[in-house]
């Protein structure tokens, strides 16, 4: 079977958002994202898979970088 740990909401007192649990943000799922964060997510996989293609990331990091590409010149 699979990994069956439960993820747990840990909320700080002097601030009523959830906090980071298991190395990944509670943010994504109580904040309403807006169409200029989509454009911001998608800009930061850009950046991210033009430095993975600059470093050596080999044929795979080209094919998603070009994916990508093509995605936010479709949009």
């Amino acid at each position: 079977m699979g990994n069956t740990t439960s993820k747990t909401r840990l909320v700080d007192n002097d601030n009523p958002s959830p906090v980071e649990v298991n190395g990944t943000s509670a943010l994504a799922t109580t904040k309403i994202l807006t169409p200029a964060d989509f454009a911001l997510i998608s800009d930061l996989r850009i950046q991210a898979a033009t430095q993975a293609a600059e470093n050596g990331g080999g044929p795979a990091a080209k094919r998603k970088l070009a994916s990508l590409s093509d995605v936010k010149k479709a949009a």
